[in-house]
């Protein structure tokens, strides 16, 4: 029923996506949309090579569009086989079934008159009136940009000079591409700014300085008439500090801080987009044997480094897409999307026979137990969870450094 009713979006001359928050999962595409996705992710359009954003996280939105914030993403679309912008607009909706999603909305390009090209390559600052006032001494960096002109940066603020490290001279014969890391990349993406209402939130990009460091910055910037010459207005606010504490919080989040391996919390994140897609997944359960003598002998300094060289060696033993996790103490948690039980054997025999040959200096020798258990359908992850902890278990009392399945 639901289905029906949303195919009634496929009349849409415009792309319809609806995508969870928390999951980031796209639930529903018009036909318009599945057109321009090709076979791309939304990820993908979302970090594209014309994409701009505000936020990385989609649950970031929530409050802004809660409080009717005007909100756009530029993504990278195919269009007969070429990459390109689409601008899209993200609103807030309760469905029946689906709870509350965000509907991304493709901009027509005829929603607005967009930024006309320029006549003038005359442009010239002017020390007098209400705009010089605001432009010159305001303290955020401010550009001024002719689109016209392959972007090219007419007027600087002193804010603005400062902050990318060039003399008024020298920012004047610089083009925003020479400036923004997507290089000639942000020329599209300047075009769909262009065609925006005002008052949305601002985008986020990174900037190359003179030194040739970068910034990550927030910018806003929309069309402007000045002087009788059609240009766009750019204000910069350095974010950098809020992007590495952003990072460093979502690394927090999600990474056991000893052996930087992903932690129990991830694992159910991950497992709810997996349980439903990928019923052929297997879990190892790995246990060190006799940690709590290596601890009493040697200290729980080397303890620790035992614990993350055990951690390095099972990354490198696990394959592409496979998911390593520091489970608690000195076990650990493996899992295989995709993954027979006799293909997750392999893999844990391959870890074990690791693990016993490693020779590290200054670390004393160890060895694992592992359980093997492979998801069967219908089954709960508790019941999963017990299978595999009763293998690892019969391993242990097997004179450990074994590998059984459940």
């Amino acid at each position: 029923m639901l289905t029906n009713h949303l195919d009634a979006l496929n009349l849409l001359a415009t792309p319809v996506w609806i995508v969870s928050p928390e999951t980031e999962a796209v639930l529903y595409a018009n036909s318009q949309a599945q057109k321009l996705m090709a076979d791309s992710s939304l990820q993908e359009m979302r970090t594209g090579q014309y994409s701009a954003l505000a936020q990385q996280h989609l649950a970031m939105y929530i409050p802004g569009l809660q409080n009717h914030d005007e909100i756009f993403e530029i993504w990278t679309v195919s269009s007969n086989g070429e990459a390109t912008t689409q601008c899209c607009k993200a609103l807030l909706r309760v469905i029946e079934g689906w709870g509350e999603v965000i509907v991304f909305e493709g901009v027509p390009v005829s929603i607005t008159s967009g930024l006309k090209a320029s006549r003038s390559t005359a442009y010239r600052s002017r020390k007098h009136g209400f705009y010089a006032r605001f432009f010159y001494t305001t303290s955020a960096p401010i550009l001024l940009i002719d689109p016209a002109r392959d972007g090219l940066i007419v007027d600087a603020n002193v804010a603005a000079l400062r902050f990318y490290g060039y003399s008024y001279e020298a920012m004047c014969q610089k083009h925003t591409w020479e400036i923004n890391t997507l290089g000639r990349g942000i020329l599209p993406v300047m075009a769909e700014v262009a065609r925006l209402p005002g008052g949305h939130k601002p985008l986020n990009f990174v900037h190359v300085l003179a030194d040739g460091s970068t910034r990550h910055v927030q910018t806003y910037a929309g069309p402007i008439e000045i002087y009788n010459d059609r240009l766009m207005l750019c204000i910069i606010h350095d974010i950098t500090e809020q992007k590495r504490l952003e990072q460093e919080l979502e690394y927090a989040a999600h990474r056991d801080s000893l052996t930087g391996l992903l932690n129990r919390r991830q694992f159910y994140h991950l497992t709810e987009h997996i349980m439903p897609t990928a019923l052929d997944f297997s879990l190892l359960l790995v246990d060190a044997d006799h940690f709590k003598h290596i601890n009493d002998r040697f200290g729980h300094q080397k303890g620790d480094e035992v614990l993350i060289q055990l951690s390095r060696t099972l990354e490198q033993q696990s394959r592409k897409g496979d998911y390593v996790f520091r489970w608690g103490g000195e076990e650990f948690l493996v899992l295989l999307p995709h993954t027979s039980l006799d293909a997750a054997l392999t893999v844990a025999e391959n870890a074990r026979i690791a693990l016993a040959n490693l020779a590290v200096p200054d670390l004393p020798p160890f060895t694992v137990s592992i359980g093997v258990a492979r998801h069967q359908p219908d089954e709960s992850l508790d019941t999963l969870f017990k299978r595999v902890d009763d293998a690892l278990y019969r391993a242990k009392n097997n004179g450990r450094n074994k590998v059984l399945a459940a």
